[in-house]
């Protein structure tokens, strides 16, 4: 009888204590507070780019490129809350990854390979050069002159690109 009441005087003990919930177990609110929505044309815009799936996504100073299907769009988030398009370019390809560096804009496209273009103007941007890497590219990133492929089978593919007309492969490393 004397383990029952100890335990029962334990779970009332334990009921009446308030526990504060630590800061990173609360729910984080969908806007900050203070904060507006974005406008419904702005949600518009946004909203047909996500109807055609969005694969890829990376940014160059204050333009975001979007990778959805086999075109990429430019948007300016200069005022993020309002991002405006302001160019499109498409290829016969589907974008799988993507990355921006200095005016130019690299997309790995699996079965057509890596393609390049100029993005100095995001307003019209154009096709630099289609490279066909050694296998399926699925990863991509450039540093500086080098674009590095990520290839399902067979590695990471280095690529020199100091001559966008001619890109040229410098070498693999198998990965395990």
């Amino acid at each position: 009888m004397s383990r029952m009441l100890n335990a029962i005087l334990i779970c009332f003990l334990l009921a009446s204590c308030k526990q504060e919930v630590p800061e990173y177990e609360k729910p984080v609110p969908s806007t900050k507070p203070g904060t507006e929505p974005a406008e419904q044309s702005v949600i518009g815009n946004v909203t047909r780019i996500m109807e055609t799936g969005p694969s890829a996504l990376c940014v160059d100073g204050n333009i975001l490129y979007v990778g959805a299907k086999g075109t990429i769009y430019a948007m300016d988030i200069t005022n993020p809350k309002s991002p405006k398009q302001v160019g499109s370019v498409s290829f016969p390809g589907s974008v799988r990854q993507m990355a921006a560096y200095n005016g130019k804009v690299v997309i790995s496209a699996r079965e057509t390979g890596v393609w390049v273009f100029d993005a100095a103007n995001p307003a019209s941007m154009s096709l630099l050069c289609r490279y066909d890497g050694t296998e399926l590219s699925t990863g991509i990133d450039m540093a500086g002159e080098c674009i590095v492929v990520g290839e399902r089978q067979t590695g990471v593919e280095f690529v020199d690109a100091r001559d966008l007309s001619k890109p040229q492969h410098i070498r693999i490393i198998k990965t395990p």
